[in-house]
């Protein structure tokens, strides 16, 4: 790590909260402690007529008043900063400078005004300790604000103290704890960043085991429920077909059957592979320009039999010179995915709807149907990623659970969106956002 590490914005973010908690605990302790100066100094009279007295003792006054009504801003704006997480990389280099520089000054203020009846420096010297520990800050700003701290403490000291050799004191004593400041500041960068950034690697790592892990119980749970299931139907079909004493007819709607199982599970198996591939980020996006007319168009004809077979009409309304930005192959499976569900989950007779619109910088894709419709938890487990319980269509076609979840995956690969509309026996929308050739 080096000296002037920098940090991904998510450790920016973290400081700046720290800075945040740190300046608001600081600003409560800081008012209370200015108040009961304050309280002491009305309540107790000054011990001396003597003028220097007097000015010292109206002098800490108004320097305590400033320092009190000072921590009620800092403490009312670091509660918002907390309370709105108005915090990110130039809130954590630019905001501590104002309490910092705020405090360093008012402690050489109340110096100034303590030289009147002692040489002592010691609030300069805490508070120039106390900044370097309460804030965590870039060590070249901090280089800087301590720097020209102590210019200005230099060249200010002799002039409210007459004997040189005490200036003198002073100013070894305040470049030293202005050195020593910045030192411990530094180290607490350096050690902070690096704590931080070891918890976000840690952090990420989790991330990846967990999705890792789901990604595994999700396909145990595809091959233990939707594979096993057909596979074993289809074994006991070719055993039923070995039967001699079969009826012609019998054997004819056997074999329809066990041939819609076999697309069933070819179907299943190809979304698996594509989704198994995206998962492990094998699966290369290589996006295009492509005319949703065109596509669409090609796999309403590709699905035609399927809609014939049910009694299904098609209306659309596309536009021709309407085109999106899209891996050409994922677009034709999202395609024939919500619309082979379309076709699954309307009745006969039905009507499936598609549209194309341009709104604003993006494509708008409806796909509607008058089907069955989903509940609002359906919708939730599609939308956020879930394999969805797998169910029959219509006319008993077998569903998989997995062509949504393969559609969302596709959408978020190509920056695109999707939402959907559905109320149970109400039909079904499916709205797509896409990026748009301009």
């Amino acid at each position: 790590m080096g000296l002037f590490e920098r940090y991904s914005n998510s450790v920016y973010t973290s400081i700046s909260r720290q800075n945040s908690n740190r300046l608001l605990l600081t600003s409560v302790l800081v008012f209370f402690l200015h108040a009961s100066h304050l309280l002491t100094f009305y309540i107790g009279e000054p011990g001396s007529s003597d003028p220097n007295s007097l000015a010292w003792h109206k002098g800490i006054l108004n320097a305590h008043w400033v320092g009190f009504g000072a921590s009620i801003i800092f403490l009312i704006v670091s509660f918002l900063i907390l309370r709105y997480k108005s915090y990110n990389k130039w809130y954590t280099w630019g905001f501590p400078i104002i309490p910092m520089a705020f405090y360093l000054l008012f402690s050489m203020w109340v110096v100034s005004i303590d030289q009147l009846i002692t040489t002592s420096i010691s609030p300069y010297l805490l508070v120039c300790v106390a900044m370097a520990f309460l804030f965590i800050y870039p060590p070249h700003y901090s280089f800087i604000i301590f720097l020209l701290n102590y210019l200005i403490f230099h060249f200010t000291i002799p002039h409210v103290v007459s004997n040189p050799e005490v200036a003198l004191s002073n100013r070894v004593n305040a470049l030293s704890f202005n050195i020593m400041s910045f030192g411990i500041q530094w180290a607490f960068w350096l050690s902070t960043g690096k704590n931080l950034q070891q918890k976000e690697l840690i952090d990420k790592q989790k991330e990846d085991l967990e999705k890792d892990s789901a990604f595994k119980d999700k396909l145990f749970s595809i091959i233990g429920h939707d594979l096993k299931g057909p596979i074993s139907g289809f074994s006991a079909g070719i055993e039923m077909l070995a039967e001699e004493d079969l009826e012609e007819q019998e054997r004819i709607e056997l074999i329809r059957q066990l041939k819609k199982s076999a697309n069933s599970t070819y179907s299943l198996l190809e979304n698996l592979l594509e989704w198994s591939l995206i998962q492990r980020g094998i699966s290369e996006t290589k996006k295009a320009k492509l005319n949703t007319q065109t596509h669409i168009q090609k796999t309403i004809n590709l699905l035609h039999t399927n809609a014939v077979a049910k009694g299904i009409q098609f209306e659309s309304e596309i536009s021709e010179n309407i085109g999106v930005w899209f891996d050409e192959k994922a677009f034709d499976t999202l395609l024939r995915n919500l619309i082979s569900n379309a076709i699954k989950f309307t009745p006969e007779n039905g009507k499936i709807k598609l549209t194309v619109a341009k709104i604003s910088t993006s494509a708008e894709i409806r796909i509607s149907d008058s089907g069955i419709g989903m509940d609002t938890s359906q919708i939730d487990i599609i939308l956020n990623g879930k394999i969805a319980k797998s169910r029959y269509g219509t006319s008993g076609e077998k569903g998989t659970g997995m062509g949504l979840l393969l559609c969302r995956e596709f959408l978020l690969q190509n920056q695109s969106t999707m939402d959907i509309q559905s109320k149970p026996n109400e039909g079904t929308t499916i709205i797509l956002n896409i990026p748009l050739v301009i």
